[in-house]
C-alpha cells in the first residue's frame, strides 16, 4: 500500500520540481487520485524448479483539474526463474488486460490474467512467453491507516502540496501461475507450489496533490 502512495508522490514531484516557471503569472493545477490493488510474492520449488515471482496488480481513477482521469488497470509480474538443468531466466511484463474482484472489506481479491513477460535486450539469451495467472487473495491482518503529507517548494517557484490516506491489510495469495518457457517443448510449467511468502490488499481512500507554480 505504501508503494502506491510513494510512487505517485515521487513521480509527480520529478515532473514538477524539475520544471522552473517561466510566466509572471500563478499557475495551479490540481490533481484528485484513487488507486486500489494487490500484491503478493512467491517463492519455492519443487525438487529442481526454484521461481521466485511477484505480481503486481493496480487500479487509479480521478481527475486533473476537473478533467475525469482513468487509467486502466494494471497486472505486474516479474519473474526469476531458475532450475537444476542450469535454466536461468529474468522476465517481466504487464497487462491491461484481466479480470480482478476487490471487497470493500479488503478481507478477499482475485485475479485471472495471461500476462506477456519477456527478458530485458541486455539478456544473453532473449525468450518472449507468456505468465498464466489465476490468484485469490484472503486477508490475514486487521485493516491499518496511514497518512501522508508531505509540502515542498523550490527555488523555481514551484510549490507542490501532497496528501493521502491509505488502508490496507496483509494477505496470502493461493492459486497456479504457469509458463510455457522454450525448452519445456510446449508445456506450461508451474510456478506456484505453495502458498505466497508476502502479500497486501490496498487501497487510497483519498488522494491530492496540488502545484502552484509562480515566477515573479
Amino acid at each position: 500500500m505504501k508503494r502506491s502512495v510513494s510512487a505517485l508522490s515521487v513521480s509527480l514531484f520529478a515532473i514538477t520540481l524539475g520544471t522552473s516557471a517561466h510566466a509572471s503569472t500563478k499557475v495551479t493545477e490540481s490533481y484528485q487520485l484513487k488507486n486500489r490493488g494487490f500484491s503478493a510474492s512467491f517463492s519455492s520449488n519443487n525438487g529442481c524448479a526454484s521461481p521466485a515471482m511477484t505480481v503486481y496488480f493496480s487500479e487509479t481513477v480521478g481527475d486533473v483539474n476537473g478533467v475525469p482521469l482513468t487509467d486502466p488497470p494494471n497486472t505486474l509480474v516479474l519473474l526469476n526463474y531458475v532450475d537444476c538443468n542450469g535454466h536461468s531466466f529474468q522476465l517481466m511484463g504487464s497487462t491491461f488486460q484481466q479480470q480482478f474482484t476487490i471487497a470493500n472489506d479488503l478481507s478477499s481479491a482475485t485475479l485471472s490474467a495471461v500476462v506477456p513477460v519477456s527478458t530485458d535486450e541486455f539478456s544473453p539469451v532473449q525468450v518472449s512467453t507468456t505468465v498464466t495467472l489465476s490468484l485469490t487473495f484472503t486477508a490475514t491482518g486487521p485493516i491499518t491507516t496511514f497518512n501522508n503529507q508531505k509540502e515542498h517548494s523550490n527555488a523555481g517557484g514551484v510549490k507542490v502540496k501532497f496528501s493521502a490516506t491509505a488502508e490496507g491489510r496483509l494477505a496470502q495469495a493461493t492459486g497456479t501461475a504457469t509458463v510455457d518457457l522454450p525448452f519445456a517443448g510446449g508445456d506450461d510449467l508451474p510456478l506456484i507450489f505453495a502458498p505466497s511468502i508476502e502479500g497486501s490488499i490496498n487501497r487510497n481512500t483519498t488522494g491530492s496533490l496540488t502545484v502552484t507554480k509562480t515566477k515573479n
